[in-house]
């Protein structure tokens, strides 16, 4: 294995060690609670996972899915196949990475869907949109971002949507770190 991919997998495991060691907090059960009340009006709560612990959690992730880090997720599975080490875990674990940023709100909630502009968003719009949109970048929303805000059913359902997609990526991440990288580094088992 050549010694830049060596690096990238020892930084790869540093992070995703960040993620299983936060996951205890992020990894819990949640949901979206919308009520309508006449003296209060309509108003919505997710539950399970405070603000807080969403932004720290986010910031161990988001190396994993920016285009030009060392240790986004596709890269370092495509330099894992380039150098031989293409087995099933490897397979399983692009495919099903690939599946999750490409399927549409109604494939992981039935009959919900997230529309903007007759646009269908799917989970990798919803994803950059969440975390660059609401995180990294809150003073350059986009107006698809400010549509999903302008409204707090939306919005919560977004939420719902996209932490759950997070959490699935985390398997992603963590399993393939435990199950292919860990095994590859000496000294790091």
């Amino acid at each position: 294995m050549n010694q830049f991919l060596q690096e990238q997998l020892k930084i790869y495991t540093v992070q995703a060690g960040k993620l299983k060691q936060h996951g205890s907090d992020f990894f819990q059960s949640f949901n979206v609670n919308i009520t309508y009340d006449e003296n209060k009006g309509l108003t919505t709560r997710l539950n399970g996972i405070d603000e807080k612990t969403i932004k720290a959690y986010l910031v161990d992730f988001r190396p994993f899915i920016m285009n030009d880090s060392q240790i986004n997720f596709d890269r370092i599975t495509n330099g894992l196949i380039r150098e031989g080490i293409s087995c099933d875990s490897v397979k399983i674990a692009k495919q099903n990475w690939s599946k999750i940023l490409q399927r549409k709100a109604a494939e992981v909630i039935p009959h919900m869907q997230i529309t903007i502009n007759d646009n269908l968003l799917k989970a990798e719009k919803q994803l950059d949109l969440f975390i660059n949109e609401l995180y990294f970048h809150p003073d350059q929303k986009s107006e698809q971002f400010k549509e999903i805000l302008a409204n707090p059913v939306i919005e919560a359902g977004f939420r719902f949507l996209i932490i759950g997609t997070i959490q699935e990526l985390s398997k992603q991440i963590i399993g393939l770190n435990e199950t292919v990288i860990l095994p590859l580094i000496p000294n790091e088992k």
